[in-house]
This record gives C-alpha cells, structure tokens and sequence, in this order.
C-alpha cells in the first residue's frame, strides 16, 4: 500500500501507512512473520530486520522508477543483505525511497501539533498497545494525525535510519511503541535502540520483533 503524504516543512514525501505485508512479499518474495504473527495482507511487516529495509527501500524504488537511494561502500546500490551497514551511503541528491531519520519521524509524528501521541492526547484514539489489543491489527484503522498518518503510536514499532548515539553506537533507534507494549512506549519522544537484526523466537517477540517500518522520499 504506497499513499504519500507531502511534509512541506521537510520537503519529503511520507508513506501514510507502514509497510505492509502484502507489499513486502511483493518486492521481497518472503514472509519473515509467517510463522510467528498475525498473517493479513493490509497488516505490517514485522520481523524485519534494519539491514533489510535498506534492501526493500531500493528495490521499490527501481520498481517505481527511482534510482535507490542506499549504495554500498563500492557506490553500488544495495539489493541484498549482504553489505556492511557501517559502510551504507546515501546517493547524493537522491530521491528514492528511505527510512525516516529519527528527527524527522518526530516531527512527522507531531504534525505541528504539540500531543503526547500522535494525532492526539487520547491513545485511544490512535494507537493500539497493550490493553486494547492481543495482536497486530489492520493499518490504517485509528485517527490519522495532522498529516493524514497512520499508526505512528502503537501497532508496531518503525526503524528509523540512523544509528543511536548510545549503547556504543551499535544499534539503530525505533519508535512508536507495539500492540504488545505499554502505552508509555507509544509517547512521541520515546526511543528504543535496537540490534540491526532482530531474533526469530517467540521469546523475543514481545520484546523486538513486532518492528516495522515506513518509508519516504525527498521531494523534487
């Protein structure tokens, strides 16, 4: 599901919803969920790691026509998992599709509004997480914020592009809380930092796996 959303203030293009099952298997050709969640076309992604969002970003983009946007530290763009993620580059002046960096997730997130979650201060209204849900649900299905975004508090945690600047700078930032964590998760500044890969048992599903993602691109 590709509907953009145009964030004039940052000059970028932001897809209203996370990417979907049923988009990933498309440009991917495999189910990393499929033995572990809920299994629905027009639910998230989850069980994807960092590495292979780069790898899903690029692909869409030749799919759509755009150059991607991730190379390799050859200047080769990146169309597998086998590359070094402290050697990505991004093409200069690119306009494929990307992860969001955590800066701009923040503030697509608040939408010129100034609420706890995003869209409102009511979680409620916006978000699934723990003690209104039992599993991943449809996207799209609570408020959409100022921006006309979907699910960017709860549902499922969203990676963002860069590195985090603790845990000696070995793991990337997600945000927005899941339907598996309590509501604090789903507030607009929280942060987690997380390994590039995530762990395939039902142990560590609570904890990292129900993480998905969302795409944009630079506008003209």
């Amino acid at each position: 599901m590709i509907e953009l959303a145009t964030i004039p203030t940052l000059n970028i293009d932001v897809n209203k919803f996370m990417t979907t099952q049923q988009l990933w298997s498309e440009i991917m050709e495999n189910k990393p969920w499929e033995y572990f969640e809920n299994k629905q076309d027009n639910y998230p992604a989850t069980f994807i790691s960092w590495s292979s969002c780069l790898v899903f970003c690029n692909k869409l983009s030749e799919r759509e026509g755009l150059d991607p946007y991730y190379l390799d530290h050859y200047d080769k763009p990146i169309m597998a998992d086998s590359y070094n993620p402290k050697e990505v580059k991004m093409a200069k002046h690119g306009q494929g599709f990307r992860l969001l960096t955590h800066q701009e997730w923040n503030h697509v997130a608040r939408a010129n509004l100034n609420t706890k979650y995003a869209g409102s201060n009511r979680v409620n209204e916006v978000g699934w997480y723990l003690k209104n849900s039992v599993h991943l649900m449809p996207v799209g299905q609570k408020t959409a914020n100022n921006y006309g975004i979907f699910d960017m508090s709860g549902n499922s945690w969203e990676w963002c592009e860069d590195w985090s600047q603790q845990s000696n700078n070995n793991k990337k930032i997600a945000k927005g809380g899941a339907y598996n964590t309590d509501l604090n998760y789903l507030i607009i500044n929280t942060d987690r930092y997380l390994p590039l890969s995530v762990e395939f048992n039902k142990i560590a599903l609570q904890q990292q796996c129900t993480i998905s993602f969302r795409f944009c691109r630079n506008r003209e």
